[in-house]
């Protein structure tokens, strides 16, 4: 018999004692297997985990109490986070969104026939026109030189305050050009200017000149000019304004 042979057998009848309740037949069994390992010098196996010794039970709890020392409590302190800091100096960007708020249009392309809008001319400037395809800024084809638009400022809330909310944009083109320039006219006057009273009113649609196009938008005005010569007209910004789109 191989050694190999030998410890299989061994086993086997280690295992046959371990299932056995007969105490006698156990011992035999074992004593067999005792015997091989002794004639082919075989080693002991190891005894498994139910056979081992049991540990030492912990020390209760009582006993643990009797033994701890009371100390000072200590806290977790989480360390803040750095913010950034809240005063700074003002950047040209947030200077130029200032000093130029977002002025909204006059009239929306949603508004019916009837919408008036009065105020005050409060400043007239221009804005490089924008081409109605693209939407991007027009140019002079022949010489690349930017189209220019004039704007007049109103201030729509009663006063003559030159920021605020009731702030208003008029694009003199098409209909609302030719009614302005007619009611100023109509006025006496040469040009609109800052401080006149101007009420314009959205009066009725066109025919248009071809069936892609909608039709051309009406408007009628009435041009008050300013009660004192002293109030001379702004002279046109050198920079556009930061405003919102035209609704067409």
């Amino acid at each position: 018999m191989t050694p190999e042979a030998a410890a299989a057998l061994a086993a086997k009848l280690t295992a046959a004692a371990d299932s056995l309740t007969d105490e006698r037949a156990a011992a035999n069994y074992r004593d067999k297997a005792a015997a091989l390992r002794r004639k082919y010098q075989l080693t002991e196996p190891a005894p498994s985990s139910e056979d081992a010794p049991p540990k030492p039970r912990r020390a209760s709890t009582a006993k643990a109490r009797n033994t701890f020392r009371e100390g000072t409590p200590r806290m977790n302190v989480k360390t803040a986070t750095p913010r950034p800091a809240r005063r700074a100096r003002a950047t040209a960007k947030t200077m130029h969104a200032a000093m130029n708020p977002k002025i909204k249009p006059a009239f929306a392309g949603s508004d019916p026939i009837g919408t008036e809008v009065s105020g005050f001319v409060i400043r007239i400037e221009e804005e490089q026109e924008k081409d109605w395809v693209t939407k991007k800024p027009a140019v002079d084809r022949r010489t690349g030189a930017p189209i220019m638009v004039p704007v007049v400022i109103l201030q729509t809330d009663g006063t003559t305050r030159r920021v605020g909310p009731g702030l208003r944009k008029l694009w003199m083109r098409s209909g609302v050009r030719d009614a302005i320039l007619e009611a100023v006219l109509d006025a006496g006057a040469r040009e609109p200017a800052a401080g006149a009273f101007l009420r314009i009113t959205f009066s009725g649609l066109g025919t248009p000149v071809n069936v892609n196009f909608r039709p051309a938008k009406l408007f009628d005005a009435t041009y008050t000019p300013p009660e004192t010569d002293t109030a001379a007209p702004e002279s046109v910004a050198t920079q556009p304004n930061t405003t919102s789109e035209e609704v067409a």
